[in-house]
């Protein structure tokens, strides 16, 4: 990938936000997976991206079905989100599996059609924002059984309802579903944790807002 190019669209989509509104603009999932694949392209790469899809994975690069996601830093955690398993959540009363094994094979239903996970990290300040982005392959944290042991978590109980999530906490890692969310699997993480846990960093870079060029080519 021509990481260049990946700052400076960054920089691009920014600089519109921030002088048309007066906001640095969140780069969302959504955004990034355009920016990433317009970056593959650049880079003379087969590319294509599933816009408005439900499939498990966001862009296909050279044949390799990737997932992307982008995450704020707040405070020292990252929130990541994942898979929503609500339809698989139907099968419960069928199946001789207890919830917490259902769900476990639901997720690695699909995994299995997703080759690697590409995370963009932003941590914004009052006058920049840095960014890094991370790829974890099938031999990060992601894709080990040991990080989906779900237990059922208790959140809040009331007379008449009690709310819960299935969770696990695993080498500094929650990976927890929310069943409230159609089932949403979601992990919650510290970069060194990601690191640490096979997420391979790919590039890093800052940019300072008083930077941002008023002038756009596109």
């Amino acid at each position: 990938m021509n990481y260049e190019t990946l700052r400076e669209t960054i920089i691009t989509y920014l600089a519109y936000f921030y002088y048309s509104f007066g906001q640095i603009p969140e780069v969302n999932s959504h955004v990034l997976e355009g920016i990433l694949a317009k970056c593959f392209k650049s880079s003379g790469l087969e590319v294509s991206w599933n816009q408005g899809e439900h499939k498990p994975w966001d862009i296909e690069v050279e044949g390799k079905k990737i997932q992307v996601k982008g995450t704020l830093l707040s405070g020292k955690k990252i929130h990541i989100s994942s898979f929503r398993l609500g339809i698989a959540t139907d099968s419960f009363r069928y199946s001789d599996q207890t919830e917490e094994e259902e769900l476990r094979d639901q997720v690695f239903k699909y995994l299995e059609q997703v080759d690697g996970w590409m995370v963009l990290v932003r941590e914004i300040k009052d006058k920049s924002a840095s960014f890094s982005l991370w790829f974890l392959d099938k031999n990060s944290f992601i894709y080990n059984p040991d990080f989906y042991q779900f237990g059922r978590v208790i959140k809040t109980r009331t007379k008449d309802k009690t709310k819960y999530h299935y969770q696990c906490l695993k080498e500094g890692i929650k990976t927890y579903v929310e069943p409230s969310t159609s089932h949403q699997l979601w992990y919650v993480l510290s970069v060194p944790d990601l690191e640490k846990n096979g997420g391979k960093l790919l590039t890093n870079f800052t940019i300072n807002f008083e930077d941002l060029p008023r002038e756009i080519r596109l």
